[in-house]
């Protein structure tokens, strides 16, 4: 059955400017501005009634009001640029508008205290439709209490990144769309109002909203059945597909209703259609100063893999009665694929090659394609990644305050003296004129970073010693030539992040929506519940088990959220490490082993535990925050 939608035009929010002398304030004081010139206004004029009050002997009703309680602000390049600058800025604009949140909240007897005991959830959202130091925002619905979820929209394919649009039951139309300020799922590839989901009488519809001739959605149904999607509703139903396309550029969804018989309702995990991610776990030998590699066996679910100390099993899903096809093993500094016997014969290749049985072959570590039988990975080494830096450089120079940062990715850098020249891309240039124009050379050789000065360079120095030819160094180490001083942050990729297998064949692994998390509580992430009553900081009550695998520590991280509304992730882990990732994949932290250290989270950062890919997905700002690094 189709209907015609009666389209209503998005209202259009209004652009608010920052004047010069406002931008050179603290990023605090910045939040002040933003909320006495836009958004304490906007906040009163949208207040929604509680209650009311009859007073029989009074000349009116006592009415009660509530304030929305998250706000997203699009900010323009320039002022997403001075608040996104480091973790501290963006918790500083939170800390601001919560203040005048609560100081008005406190000050007018009409609002009700506990419907804001929680404060306002502020969300950062970078926007290229906005020049310079504008800004504008949006105030989110409340949710009710009673809301549940009926469905999610999940970003599937190749080049997703696994985030989903959470349809919720107070609402009725969702719109997915390039536009952030008027879509309430973001794709940055799709028209502005792509298409839009709608939910009348517990069935579920898609319709076309752009008119855009570069502009199409369809409806996959099965193998056969493909529907082109217009701006008549089209029903939809449970684990269809969608392909939206702009301008020749597609993005791809699965559609998943949620109910009581659903096992994508399980409370504490839940299953969705995505790639599944494998990281191949390296481990430190300490007394010789090197790494071990595993030996990383595919293999269909219950086969039994032996006789080696090391081992890392990669299940086939859906194959059976295959044994252990294929392996690959780390020798002489690189990965080599090797096809095994099977009890049934096998396909196995590489990049579309066919390996022989007994045979091996080099991954190069770009991108190749492996495939298994019908079942498609995808290998990648970290080190090539060309988003992941090796090493990150702290950089000064005598007599100057200013600290500069540069990260070294895969190729060889040489640091120079003299004023930046254009097409030396392989240069670093400081503009001193203590050293010459070749003055050192960086390099690195599996994995490890070597220096050598040039030829007709002044002494150079590693930790007060001065060397005459290549020499490797470590994180901590000191470099100094001339008035240049260059300490290397880190050397290597981190101790157990060394290559990734992504199963692109579609697979289910469980995702942790980590969303329900209270002020004041801790919540454990590891192998096995500890021991201990409710009071105990990591109880059973506040545990989450996600892995029995051995490279997730019994207890191995924790989260909590802060009361001004951000979470903040501790590695507590004796012997593993904790990584994050954020939206666009780059590594944004890794947090050692033994360090205890912490970082604050950002929505849809993953984290990386052993082998497991969790997501996280609020409360805290949307944006990703990228290494500023001064060039």
């Amino acid at each position: 059955m189709f209907f015609r939608r009666k389209k209503q035009e998005a209202a259009k929010e209004k652009i608010y400017k920052l004047s010069s002398r406002e931008m050179d304030r603290s990023v605090y004081e910045i939040g002040l501005f933003m909320w006495e010139k836009a958004i304490k206004g906007r906040l009163e004029d949208k207040k929604e009634v509680v209650t009311v009050e009859k007073k029989g002997d009074a000349t009116r009703d006592v009415v009660h009001y509530r304030l929305a309680n998250e706000i997203d602000i699009f900010l323009g390049v320039e002022l997403n640029k001075r608040i996104r600058k480091t973790t501290k800025t963006v918790q500083d604009i939170s800390r601001a508008i919560n203040q005048k949140y609560q100081e008005l909240v406190e000050s007018h007897a009409e609002y009700e205290k506990s419907e804001h005991e929680d404060g306002m959830t502020v969300n950062l959202i970078p926007s290229f439709k906005l020049k310079g130091n504008q800004f504008t925002f949006r105030l989110r619905e409340r949710i009710p209490k009673d809301t549940h979820l009926v469905a999610r929209l999940i970003e599937v394919g190749p080049e997703s990144q696994g985030l989903e649009l959470e349809l919720l039951s107070h609402q009725r139309e969702f719109i997915i769309g390039g536009n952030p300020l008027l879509a309430d799922y973001y794709a940055a590839d799709l028209a502005d109002e792509h298409f839009g989901i709608s939910v009348q009488n517990s069935n579920f519809y898609i319709y076309q909203l752009s008119k855009d001739k570069g502009a199409f959605t369809e409806l996959i149904q099965n193998e056969n059945t493909k529907l082109r999607v217009t701006d008549q509703y089209q029903l939809i139903n449970h684990r269809d597909y969608v392909t939206a396309g702009f301008q020749n550029r597609l993005r791809r969804f699965q559609f998943l209703r949620v109910d009581d018989s659903s096992e994508v309702s399980d409370h504490s995990s839940r299953y969705r259609l995505v790639e599944t991610g494998y990281y191949i776990l390296r481990s430190l030998d300490v007394a010789r100063n090197s790494y071990h590699y595993p030996t990383v066996f595919f293999s269909e679910a219950d086969a039994v893999t032996g006789g080696l100390r090391d081992i890392q099993r990669i299940p086939l899903p859906g194959m059976k009665n295959i044994g252990t096809p294929a392996k690959i093993a780390f020798k002489d500094g690189e990965f080599y694929l090797q096809k095994l016997s099977t009890v049934a014969p096998i396909s196995v290749k590489l990049n579309g090659q066919e390996i022989p049985e007994g045979a091996e072959r080099k991954l190069p570590g770009v991108r190749d394609k492996l495939e298994i039988g019908y079942v498609q990975f995808f290998f990648e080494k970290l080190e090539k990644r060309p988003d992941v830096p090796l090493a990150v450089l702290e950089i000064t120079v005598v007599d100057k305050e200013k600290v500069r940062h540069f990260p070294l990715y895969g190729k060889p850098v040489i640091v120079s003296g003299d004023v930046k020249r254009p097409g030396h891309e392989d240069y670093l240039f400081l503009n001193e004129g203590s050293i010459p124009h070749n003055a050192m050379r960086l390099s690195f050789k599996n994995g490890v970073l070597f220096v050598e000065k040039g030829k007709t360079a002044p002494p150079l120095f590693v930790n007060g010693n001065e060397i005459t030819g290549r020499q490797a160094v470590s994180s901590g180490d000191i470099l100094n030539m001339g008035k240049v001083s260059i300490k290397v942050a880190r050397r290597d990729l981190p101790p157990a992040y060394c290559a990734k297998l992504t199963l692109t064949a579609e697979s289910r692994r469980p995702v942790y929506s980590l969303t329900q998390l209270h002020k004041g509580k801790t919540y454990t992430l590891g192998r096995e519940a500890p021991e201990g009553g409710t009071s105990d900081p990591i109880s059973r009550a506040y545990f989450i088990q996600i892995s029995d695998d051995l490279h997730v520590s019994a207890s191995h991280a924790r989260i909590s959220l802060t009361g001004e509304r951000l979470a903040t992730i501790q590695n507590i882990s004796e012997s593993n490490s904790t990584f994050i990732i954020s939206a666009n994949g780059a590594l944004r932290a890794d947090l050692p082993q033994r360090s205890f250290a912490s970082e604050v989270l950002m929505r849809w950062d993953r984290i990386i535990i052993g082998p497991v890919e969790l997501e996280y997905r609020g409360p805290g700002s949307s944006m990703v925050i990228s290494d500023s690094y001064e060039l």
